[in-house]
């Protein structure tokens, strides 16, 4: 079989983000412990180094990540961990609540409001180049979970800014790719992804066609993670959701304000049920993830349901 050499250059940098940028105004399964998924370890300060590439989507018509939605919060001593439906474009009751929530006037509901909001997940396919603590990894396909920090970095390799004096590169390009040296810091307590690179890389093997013909055929399919079939109904996420607040719980807190107006929630109720449409608490600071003294997984800005899962396992 031969490769397609001009197939796989179809992702320039130019063309990759144009595609992004058109996915992002279209509507529309947690890592856990899928050994497909790679994430670099640390040591027992929290900090850790590993070099990766990202792989291109393995079809002309996708791209080379998808982009997810899940929840992960506890209220008394019972957690509600299950992906976001918006991820799909679909309609979400946690979503909805935390819509009229928002708008009610009472920073207490606020404050729920960000405990109780979607994180949100990158996932690609990878190869380790560097994994110095698991060097049996380096040269293997995986895939991996990230967050909107990574994310913002690629996206300026794509696109830098002119004062950069840098040309566009796609990073997650077979030919005149980049490498990612990923750098984990624990700062004030938390792991942090600040001093991540994106630096230019020359062609994945040389070019040569046999081997990233072989690459391609180990990529995994994205597609898994956004199908329908992963998440579960409206009324389902509403039962459990009711289950976690107490059968007659209501959404809100009681406040000792008085006299604050409380919103229906439907100025923001459609900006919560699509994944295009961000809601006015999602572009606020999210929290980080605390580094544990015993490292779960490599969780970046709070945004990885396997982090929740592990907790509540804990439990």
């Amino acid at each position: 079989m031969t490769i397609n050499r001009s197939a796989l250059r179809r992702s320039t940098a130019q063309t990759l983000l144009k595609k992004i940028q058109e996915a992002s105004v279209k509507k529309g399964e947690s890592q856990g412990s899928d050994d497909r998924f790679w994430q670099p370890t640390v040591d027992s300060n929290g900090n850790g180094f590993a070099v990766i590439r990202f792989l291109p989507s393995k079809t002309e018509d996708t791209l080379p990540f998808v982009k997810t939605y899940s929840h992960g919060f506890k209220v008394g001593s019972k957690w509600f961990i299950e992906e976001c439906p918006t991820t799909i474009g679909e309609k979400c009751p946690v979503c909805d609540a935390n819509s009229e929530l928002w708008n009610s006037g009472y920073e207490n509901d606020k404050k729920t409001v960000r405990e109780r909001k979607r994180r949100l997940r990158f996932v690609s396919n990878i190869m380790v180049i560097k994994d110095p603590k698991n060097p049996e990894n380096e040269g293997k396909i995986f895939l991996f979970g990230y967050g909107q920090k990574i994310y913002d970095k690629l996206v300026t390799a794509m696109n830098p800014p002119e004062e950069y004096g840098e040309d566009p590169r796609d990073p997650f390009g077979f030919f005149d790719g980049c490498v990612v040296k990923l750098k984990i810091k624990n700062k004030d307590g938390y792991r942090n992804y600040d001093d991540t690179t994106v630096e230019p890389a020359s062609d994945l093997y040389d070019g040569d066609e046999e081997k990233l013909m072989e690459v391609l055929e180990k990529m995994y399919d994205l597609s898994e993670f956004t199908d329908p079939k992963k998440f579960k109904s409206y009324e389902q996420l509403k039962t459990r959701f009711s289950q976690v607040l107490g059968e007659d719980a209501p959404a809100k807190q009681d406040n000792d304000e008085d006299d604050a107006p409380r919103s229906t929630g439907r100025e923001y109720g459609a900006a919560a049920r699509h994944k295009d449409e961000t809601p006015p608490w999602d572009d606020e600071e999210k929290p980080k993830a605390k580094v544990d003294s015993k490292p779960k997984a490599a969780v970046e800005d709070d945004d990885d349901l396997a982090f929740f899962k592990s907790l509540a396992e804990d439990e």
